[in-house]
């Protein structure tokens, strides 16, 4: 077939590293592709969805390959060319628009799964914290509200709140010291837990749930210190954080029914958001044992280091099967 892999547009000289990662994917990807037999090109999409759509015309591949995370450095508009492709009737990989759109603002996920009854933690904005008589209390993680891959998120995301005055100003500082909009996150301490999701024969299957490991995080950071997977540990390889930060396949018998609601709940997460292709569902587990969804993930990382191909090759799939599984899930 004549693919063609679309990513982002972007100066490679400037670019951050979770930025430069989606050349990595699209490279990984491609090289899959054409080990397949398929003939392939790669294409950076920005803004200029115009000249996009007259390069797509004119060429008609016979399926696109859709890496686009965001346009213009902007994650929020990563949908502009899923869009596209499906006003132009052009088959490819991954999410439809609609739920690239809904993933792209962590408020509007968050809105959904609480009116769906699926448990995530309780969160405030500033504009609730402002307006209404609540009283926060306990500890929160401020996230940003559109960017994705830990952007925003450090050791000092994570703060302890006595009243609602005290978390308006954290809140308000963080937005002037990053240009950001964030939102409060209650903070669960406990296991972290991601479960991929890839469709075959038209329905999604759970990959084996990988966990997140902090070691030695206490012999590093104090008892207190958080254990979240900040900008650090997933992007810069000489941190404490990165190095200390495994991911784990093997579970203990007693985690069955543990791993088994997680996997339910991702389901659940696949059809709220109508999702296609691929996905990824990220939860921790609380005090009492019940997992909580902390994000939902359309568009994961499919580089071969990443935990979505890590997931693949614990299910009996090398990266060249994964990527060989997710197209034949776009051409379905």
């Amino acid at each position: 077939m004549n693919i063609r892999v679309l990513h982002d547009k972007m100066d490679s000289v400037t670019a951050r590293q979770d930025e430069l990662d989606n050349l990595e994917q699209a490279r990984a990807v491609a090289e899959a592709l054409e080990v397949l037999g398929h003939e392939v090109v790669r294409t950076g999409a920005g803004l200029d969805i115009p000249t996009l759509a007259r390069d797509l015309e004119q060429d008609r591949p016979d399926l696109v390959f859709n890496l686009v995370e965001a346009c213009a450095g902007q994650p929020r508009l990563g949908h502009f060319v899923p869009a596209l492709l499906e006003s132009r009737e052009l088959r490819f990989t991954g999410c439809p628009a609609w739920a690239l759109l809904t993933a792209s603002d962590k408020l509007r996920v968050k809105r959904l799964l609480h009116r769906a009854g699926l448990c995530t933690p309780k969160w405030f904005t500033l504009r609730r914290l402002a307006r209404d008589a609540v009283d926060p209390c306990g500890t929160f993680i401020l996230k940003p509200v559109h960017e994705h891959g830990s952007v925003g998120l450090d050791i000092d995301a994570v703060v302890p709140v006595m009243d609602r005055v005290h978390l308006l100003d954290a809140l308000r500082r963080r937005q002037r010291e990053t240009g950001l909009e964030f939102f409060a996150e209650a903070y669960v301490e406990g296991r972290e837990i991601n479960v991929a999701l890839l469709e075959r024969d038209g329905r999604p299957m759970a990959l084996p749930p990988a966990e997140i490991l902090f070691q030695d995080f206490d012999r590093e950071f104090g008892e207190q210190a958080p254990r979240i997977l900040d900008y650090a540990s997933k992007w810069d390889g000489q941190s404490f954080a990165y190095q200390h930060t495994p991911r784990r396949f093997r579970f203990p018998e007693s985690d069955k029914e543990l791993l088994q609601r997680c996997r339910e709940l991702a389901m659940e997460c696949w059809e709220l958001l109508d999702m296609r292709g691929y996905a990824r569902i990220d939860l921790r587990v609380d005090a009492q044992g019940r997992p909580q969804i902390i994000d939902v993930n359309p568009n994961p990382c499919l580089a071969p280091d990443a935990g979505f191909a890590a997931a693949g090759l614990q299910a009996g799939m090398d990266y060249t099967a994964l990527v060989d599984a997710v197209v034949g899930a776009a051409l379905r």
